[in-house]
């Protein structure tokens, strides 16, 4: 059985990292060959409306909304959960690596005004 575990945090340019990650994901084929996905979501103010509207290409998610600023850890709470429940999983955990990032160009550092 393989799981995905992917744990956002929509801060900055959330959208942007969210839809190239995701479609990463599609394009390694871990996305169709996986049999559960969770999405963990900080809210960080905003609906869970908008989040969704992102993902809405990627109906296998299965979405966990919080409010909490608790960094990462309801999407690693996630990963233990599936493996106390699945003997036989393996879990590819990412999450939304930069979304605070206001880098104009990552190579040189050079931030965005």
């Amino acid at each position: 059985m393989i799981g995905v575990v992917y744990h956002n945090f929509l801060i900055g340019n959330w959208k942007n990292v969210v839809s190239e990650q995701l479609k990463r994901l599609k394009d390694s084929g871990l996305y169709d060959a996986c049999d559960i996905m969770w999405s963990t979501v900080n809210l960080n103010g905003l609906t869970e409306e908008e989040y969704m509207e992102v993902i809405k290409d990627y109906p296998k998610i299965n979405v966990e909304f919080h409010v909490t600023n608790d960094a990462e850890y309801f999407g690693i709470k996630k990963v233990k959960e599936l493996g106390d429940t699945h003997d036989d999983i393996k879990v590819f955990y990412f999450h939304t690596k930069g979304v605070s990032n206001d880098y104009q160009d990552y190579t040189t550092k050079t931030r965005n005004e």
